[in-house]
């Protein structure tokens, strides 16, 4: 399975977190035929390694508590932000892509994927100069669930004005629209 991007082919490629001399590093898996048909992978091992450690410890001093409803809107932008720029220059930089860039680093930092992937979903759905910190971090969550993201920021105004007073009446919100497509 691999693509072209700048007529280089992409290799897929997962993190797995492994103890090696007592240690906890990361190892890339590759598909074995994409292995033996190109050894960049192995060139890269460390780097890759590297980068992701890097970008983690950014993120852990944006949530050093590991509870990201405590964290400024913009932070958890910021937070998917970091993982889609870490998942981009190791693609564009090794030509690898990795496949389970969320389950890696929710692995690490010690909460779900789901909510890990929620903070890419946020990066990717919203600006941020539109974030409002005012807005519970469950009503972002649960409006990102909608399937017709358009509908995100009609489902935060109207959280805003008070027309949907909790997170009940926006998943019921959610649901209905979702309903509808």
């Amino acid at each position: 399975m691999k693509e072209k991007n700048n007529n280089i082919n992409i290799i897929p490629a997962k993190f797995k977190l492994s103890k090696i001399n007592g240690q906890e590093q990361w190892i890339l898996i590759f598909n074995f035929s994409d292995f033996v048909s190109d050894r960049r992978p192995a060139e890269f091992q460390e780097e890759i390694s590297k980068e992701l450690d890097e970008t983690l410890e950014k993120i852990k001093k944006i949530i050093p508590d590991g509870k990201p409803s405590k964290v400024k809107r913009q932070f958890i932008w910021d937070i998917g932000n970091l993982i889609l720029e870490m998942r981009d220059k190791i693609s564009e930089k090794y030509g690898i892509y990795i496949t389970n860039i969320v389950e890696a680093v929710a692995v690490k930092l010690g909460i779900s994927p789901r909510t890990v992937n929620f903070f890419v979903q946020f990066r990717e759905t919203i600006h941020r100069d539109e974030i409002d910190n005012d807005i519970p971090w469950k009503v972002y969550q649960i409006a990102l669930l909608l399937k017709d993201k358009s509908k995100l920021k009609e489902c935060v105004e109207l959280y805003k004005k008070g027309a949907l007073k909790n997170t009940t009446d926006v998943l019921k919100y959610v649901q209905q629209c979702n309903k509808n497509i």
